[in-house]
C-alpha cells in the first residue's frame, strides 16, 4: 500500500480548535538556516487544543519549538473523557538559542488507518524553580493512504522544514526520569511514497513502442525487397552506337623527295589497299608487247571508288641510294636533304573487285624496261 504525508498548518482553525489562551498569529525566524514560518504559542498552563484527523491515517507527527527554559506538555489520543491517560512531551533543550527551526516533538503510528482525536495541553514545568512553560505549535503531519481522499483545501504538503526537524534529538530531563515510561519517543514521519504511475502513460508508451517496432520492421522488409529486385532484374540493354569500319591506312610518314632511277619515267605512286589473298594478277611480268597493245584496245576500265578513307597517304618505302657519289656530290648532298629512290614492292594478288583499281592502265609501259623491252 502506498502512503503520503499531509501537513496541517497551525493556522488551520477548521481542523485545529484552540481555546482562548492561544496566540495564533505569531511567527518564527530561524536565522541559523534562513527559514521563517507561522507559529502559534501560549504561556498559560491552561492552554489546550483539539485536533481530529480529517481522514484515516496511520501516523501522527507534532512539530513545535524546543525551549531552553520550561517546556513540558501533555498529550492524549482518543482519551476517555472520564479517565484520560496523558503522555508527557519534554521540549526542553538547554543549548537552544532561539534561532533554530521547529523540531519533531511527538509521533505515533498505527498498523491500520483510522480517524483519531488528539488533545494537546500545556502544563507547569517546575524543574527550574519557577512556573515558566511555553507551548508552541508549527504543524501537524498525518500519514495517509494515497488512494484515500485528499486533505482539507487549507492543508499543504510537507516542506523542507520537516526535513530539518527530523534530525533533531531530544534529551529528557532527569527530573522526570520516573515518567519516561509514560512518554512516547518521537520519530520522524516517513517520507512521502511515490504516487501511482498513471496507467494511461504506461499504455501510451507501450503503444508508441509497438508502433515504432512495426514501422521499423516494415522499412527493413521494404529495403530487402528492393535489394532483391535490383539483383534479380537484368540490366537494361543500352543501344550501342554503330561501329564504322575503319579504312586500312598506313600511318602518316614524313614526305621524302625521291628521284627516278630511270630517266623519263616518274616514280610509281601506289594506292592504299589492304593486302588480300585472292588470285594473282592476270598480268605477269612475261607479258609481251603485243599483249600490252592488245590490252590497250580494250574498253577503258570502270573506276571504282577506293576502299580507303579520304585523303589516303601513299606507301613510302625508303631504300638507301647505293649509287657511288663523287666527293663533290658528297659535299653538295650534305647541304641538301637526304633523298632515297622509289622502288616498287609487290603487295600480293588483289581481289577481282579491286583488280582494275590496283593496276593502272599504263602498268605495262612503266614496267617494260625491267623486262628488257
Amino acid at each position: 500500500m502506498v502512503y503520503k504525508n499531509i501537513t496541517y498548518d497551525d493556522r488551520d482553525t477548521t481542523n485545529i480548535h484552540y481555546n482562548e489562551y492561544w496566540f495564533i498569529t505569531g511567527s518564527y525566524n530561524a536565522t541559523s538556516v534562513g527559514e521563517t514560518g507561522t507559529l502559534s504559542s501560549s504561556l498559560s498552563p491552561d492552554a489546550a487544543l483539539t485536533f481530529t484527523f480529517p481522514e484515516p491515517a496511520t501516523g501522527f507527527y507534532y512539530y513545535g519549538m524546543l525551549r531552553s527554559g520550561g517546556g513540558l506538555y501533555l498529550i492524549c489520543i482518543d482519551c476517555d473523557p472520564n479517565d484520560r491517560l496523558w503522555d508527557r512531551i519534554d521540549a526542553h533543550n538547554a543549548s537552544d538559542d532561539g534561532r533554530n527551526p521547529p523540531s519533531l516533538l511527538y509521533s505515533k503510528t498505527w498498523e491500520n488507518p483510522g480517524v483519531h482525536e488528539v488533545i494537546l495541553q500545556n502544563t507547569n514545568d517546575t524543574r527550574f524553580g519557577r512556573i515558566n512553560t511555553q507551548i508552541t505549535l508549527d504543524r501537524f503531519i498525518l500519514t495517509v493512504d494515497d488512494d484515500g481522499a485528499d486533505g482539507d483545501s487549507s492543508t499543504t504538503t510537507s516542506s523542507s522544514t520537516s526535513a530539518n526537524s527530523e534530525s533533531s534529538t531530544f534529551v529528557p530531563s532527569s527530573t522526570f526520569s520516573s515518567l519516561s515510561s509514560l512518554s512516547s519517543t518521537p520519530s520522524a514521519p516517513p517520507s512521502s511514497a511515490p504516487s501511482h504511475v498513471p496507467i494511461g502513460a504506461i499504455a501510451g508508451a507501450a503503444a508508441g513502442g509497438v508502433i515504432f517496432l512495426v514501422i521499423t520492421i516494415v522499412l527493413l522488409w521494404w529495403c530487402c525487397r528492393r535489394r532483391h529486385q535490383s539483383r534479380s532484374t537484368p540490366p537494361e540493354d543500352r543501344p550501342s552506337s554503330p561501329t564504322q569500319p575503319l579504312p586500312y591506312m598506313k600511318g602518316r610518314q614524313p614526305s621524302l623527295t625521291t628521284r627516278s632511277l630511270t630517266p623519263g619515267l616518274s616514280p610509281f605512286v601506289g594506292r592504299d589497299h589492304p593486302p588480300s589473298n585472292g588470285r594473282k594478277c592476270a598480268e605477269s611480268d612475261s607479258q609481251s608487247p603485243s599483249t600490252s597493245s592488245a590490252t590497250s584496245t580494250r574498253r577503258p576500265p570502270v573506276r571504282k571508288p577506293p576502299l580507303a578513307a579520304t585523303n589516303p597517304e601513299p606507301f613510302n618505302f625508303s631504300v638507301q641510294d647505293v649509287r657511288t657519289q663523287t666527293p663533290s656530290e658528297n659535299a653538295s648532298s650534305s647541304r641538301r636533304p637526304f633523298v632515297v629512290p622509289r622502288r616498287e614492292i609487290d603487295v600480293g594478288p588483289a581481289d577481282d573487285e579491286v583488280l582494275e583499281d590496283v593496276l593502272p592502265p599504263d602498268y605495262d609501259d612503266a614496267t617494260r624496261h625491267r623486262r628488257g623491252h
